[in-house]
C-alpha cells in the first residue's frame, strides 16, 4: 500500500473509532489521542483489559507504541472472572504497548506506591467509579504524575439504567486543589 493509501486508511479508521464505534463513551479517548502525542497511558480499573487493548492496538497499528500502566485489584477481587487475572491481562496488552506495567491493589494504595514511576502521564483514565472519599489518600500523589497538558478522564455512571455512561474530564488544576487540601500543615512545638 502506498503512503497516501496508508494515511487514508489510518484516517478512515480514526474517523470510525472517534465517531461511530461502540462503546460510545470511548470515542473521546480516540479523539484526544489523534490530536496529542502520547507516551504514557495510566488506567485505573483495567477489568479484563479489552478496552485498553482496543486503544493500544489502534495506536500500534498507526505506528505509535506507548507505555501503559494499569491499576486494578486483579486476583485480589474474589468475584473477578479468570480473564481479569493479572497474567491474562498482561498477555493481552503486552503485544500492543512498548511496555506494560500492571499494579495490583486498590486505586489509592497502588497510586501511592507507583506515582513517582508514572511521572509524565499523558492520559489518566479512571474506569472505576471514582469515589472521591475512597481516593482521597491518592489525590495527594496524582498531581506528580501529571503534566499541564495531561488529560484526566473519569467514567461517570449517571443514575438510571437507560442513561449511557460517559467520561468526564477532570481538570488538572482541580486535582491539584484536591491534593493541596489533602496536605495538612505541620505543627511546630512551641
Amino acid at each position: 500500500m502506498t503512503t497516501v493509501g496508508t494515511a487514508t486508511f489510518e484516517w478512515i479508521r480514526y474517523w470510525y473509532l472517534a465517531y461511530w464505534s461502540k462503546p460510545v463513551a470511548e470515542r473521546v479517548i480516540y479523539r484526544w489521542l489523534w490530536r496529542h502525542p502520547c507516551r504514557l497511558i495510566v488506567e485505573v480499573g483495567v477489568g479484563d483489559g479489552r478496552r485498553a487493548e482496543r486503544v493500544l492496538r489502534w495506536l500500534a497499528q498507526g505506528g505509535r507504541r506507548v507505555r501503559y500502566a494499569g491499576i486494578d485489584l486483579f486476583e485480589l477481587n474474589s468475584d473477578a472472572p479468570p480473564e481479569c487475572s493479572l497474567k491474562n491481562v498482561y498477555r493481552r496488552l503486552s503485544r500492543w504497548a512498548s511496555s506494560v506495567r500492571l499494579v495490583p491493589g486498590t486505586p489509592a494504595e497502588a497510586i501511592r506506591r507507583v506515582a513517582n514511576d508514572l511521572m509524565g502521564t499523558d492520559l489518566l483514565i479512571f474506569n472505576c467509579d471514582v469515589q472521591h472519599d475512597a481516593l482521597e489518600a491518592a489525590w495527594l500523589y496524582v498531581p506528580r504524575m501529571l503534566t499541564d497538558q495531561s488529560l484526566v478522564l473519569a467514567l461517570s455512571r449517571p443514575s438510571g439504567d437507560r442513561l449511557p455512561v460517559e467520561y468526564r474530564k477532570l481538570e488538572v488544576a482541580t486535582i491539584r486543589q484536591w491534593a493541596e487540601r489533602r496536605v495538612r500543615p505541620v505543627r511546630r512545638a512551641a
